[in-house]
């Protein structure tokens, strides 16, 4: 009896988000592949939002409420017009979308994955020293108070944490139920949901789009933190990923890129303080592809990819000093309080060896950050220099490739400077953590080069007869040689 009540609390949740993409479907012809990405992010923003304001409760209520007035408002209008629903500027560019048919097939494939990880997760119990120290704590914390944490709650450690994925789980269990497996499948729920978002460039000619979208789907949900944990090491890249996705799927349209992608930008720095990188990236990105635009409206840039993603930033400290006595002065604190008082305790020796330790690995063809990114360049310069006819993308495609290693270098860089600031001398010294870190800026440097190249090898019309171009080659030598990489 408890599990058919447990399923049709799911089942509310489903219909309730359901509204939110059916109405973002109608009335901005929002492809599904990125609705649950933009629901889960707005979401997120939101309830901070009632969070900030101590309304978190009746916030997460009116959130999924108003999921059901919307659900009720596309029923009502699909029932009167019964229309296929076709975006004129943004499907017409990318060939076969549109239809509600294609649609409703996709999301029917995201409801299967979620309901999978439920069934997977059912009964599952969390593990990892980090659950217990903040993440899960954290959101049972919100649970039982119903309002952020504060000085009344001694248990929360990391006081300067962001609450950006917790504040989403807390909504999911409010409905769904409070078990480990409820906590477990929110989290897993917001993975798929920003991997969901590379299904927007499949198309059925490119089966090596689909190969290389699951591949990395599959690798990117178990390389680094698995799914019995609330670690947000994988969490922080998919949401990069998925803002990626989302600027360069509306790259011939800034203004809705710039739209699409601020919820996005939101998220990434309400997660984790280490999220600004990756939203440093991406509004890097976003600025390449919409630079006329963006000169010519300056303030709707700056609105979008700047003063709302910076005011999560700025809210959030302002948030720690209020309710935390020594708040900003935690453990990994981004403060230069505590930036000054860590650096302190390192001497020049110190600072030296922790350089020769990074560099000692960057030397070795063995060390995973070395064989994978020479991997990435041969694969990029092997799509670059094939003969193709029709175009040749060398000048993208090579742009594109230095992009990836400057996100990779700058990485590096911001990582040996939260070992110099962020992290205490033991730990430190022994570089912890690397690998779980580095396998972060993998996990979005593959996402971009699996939607870059998914995108590149679709067949393309090879003169105004319509001929298409036969699948080349090249395409299943990189869909071998991703495979592999993965």
């Amino acid at each position: 009896m408890s599990n058919l009540i447990s399923f049709g609390r799911v089942l509310l949740f489903f219909l309730s988000m359901s509204g939110y993409l059916l109405y973002m479907l109608q009335k901005y012809q929002i492809p599904l592949a990125f609705g649950p990405a933009f629901f889960t992010a707005w979401a997120s923003n939101l309830l901070f939002a009632g969070g900030i304001l101590n309304i978190l409760p009746q916030t997460a209520w009116l959130i999924f409420m108003g999921g059901f007035v919307l659900l009720a408002m596309a029923c009502r209008s699909y029932a009167r017009h019964k229309t296929t629903v076709q975006n004129q500027a943004a499907y017409d560019a990318q060939k076969g979308a549109g239809t509600w048919k294609r649609e409703c097939l996709l999301y029917a494939v995201f409801l299967a994955g979620a309901f999978y990880f439920l069934c997977l997760l059912w009964g599952a119990r969390y593990t990892g020293y980090d659950n217990f120290s903040h993440w899960a704590t954290v959101v049972r914390d919100m649970l039982i108070e119903e309002r952020m944490p504060n000085f009344a709650d001694p248990i929360i450690r990391f006081q300067s944490y962001p609450l950006g994925s917790s504040l989403f789980i807390c909504y999911v269990c409010k409905i769904v139920g409070s078990t480990d497996a409820c906590l477990l499948w929110a989290q897993a729920w917001m993975l798929l949901s920003f991997l969901f978002c590379l299904t927007a460039f499949l198309r059925k000619t490119n089966w090596f789009g689909t190969t290389a979208a699951v591949c990395y789907g599959v690798w990117a949900l178990t390389v680094n933190s698995h799914l019995y944990e609330l670690r947000v090491d994988t969490l922080l890249p998919l949401t990069g990923v998925a803002a990626f996705a989302v600027i360069y799927y509306y790259k011939a349209q800034p203004r809705r890129a710039l739209a699409g992608a601020a919820g996005l930008f939101m998220l990434l720095i309400n997660i984790k303080n280490s999220g600004c990188f990756f939203y440093a990236a991406c509004v890097l990105f976003l600025l390449v592809y919409t630079w006329d635009y963006s000169k010519r409206h300056k303030i709707y840039f700056a609105n979008m990819a700047l003063v709302l993603p910076l005011s999560m930033l700025y809210f959030w400290k302002r948030h720690v000093a209020l309710v935390f006595p020594d708040g900003m002065s935690a453990k990994h604190s981004m403060s230069m309080e505590n930036f000054e008082a860590v650096f302190a305790k390192k001497t020049a020796d110190d600072i030296l060896q922790i350089a020769e330790k990074m560099l000692v690995r960057l030397r070795s063809l063995d060390s995973v950050e070395v064989y994978t990114m020479l991997f990435i360049t041969a694969l990029f310069g092997m799509l670059a220099f094939y003969p193709r006819r029709g175009r040749r993308p060398v000048k993208s495609t090579l742009s594109m490739l230095a992009a990836m290693w400057a996100c990779f270098a700058a990485y590096l860089v911001s990582m040996f400077g939260m070992y110099l600031f962020s992290m205490p001398l033991g730990e430190s010294l022994r570089l912890a953590s690397y690998e779980r870190y580095l396998l972060s800026v993998f996990i979005f440097i593959y996402g971009i080069a699996v939607i870059y190249l998914t995108n590149e090898t679709v067949p393309h019309s090879l003169d105004n007869t319509g001929r298409v171009d036969k699948e080349p080659p090249i395409k299943k030598i990189c869909a071998v040689l991703l495979t592999i990489l993965l």
